[in-house]
C-alpha cells in the first residue's frame, strides 16, 4: 500500500490500462476528478464506475494508438 498517492495511482493506471487497449476517456478533467475521488472515498458503487466507463470510455483513433 501506499503512504499517499492511492488516487494518482489509480487515475494514472485506469488511464494507462485504456491505452494499452487502445482506448481513452472523453470526459472533462472535472468529471474524471469526481469519479476518482467518489471511488477513493468509497462513495462510488462498482456498478456507477463501471458505467463511468462504459460511458466515457472511446476507441483510439488510429493515429493515436501506440506501436506495439
Amino acid at each position: 500500500p501506499f503512504t499517499d498517492g492511492n488516487k494518482r495511482t489509480g487515475a494514472a493506471a485506469s488511464n494507462v490500462f485504456l491505452r494499452l487497449n487502445n482506448w481513452r476517456l472523453n470526459c472533462s478533467e472535472d468529471e474524471f476528478y469526481e469519479i476518482t475521488i467518489k471511488t477513493a472515498e468509497g462513495g462510488a458503487e462498482k456498478d456507477h464506475v463501471t458505467q463511468f466507463f462504459r460511458t466515457h470510455a472511446v476507441p483510439l483513433p488510429s493515429a493515436e494508438k501506440p506501436d506495439t
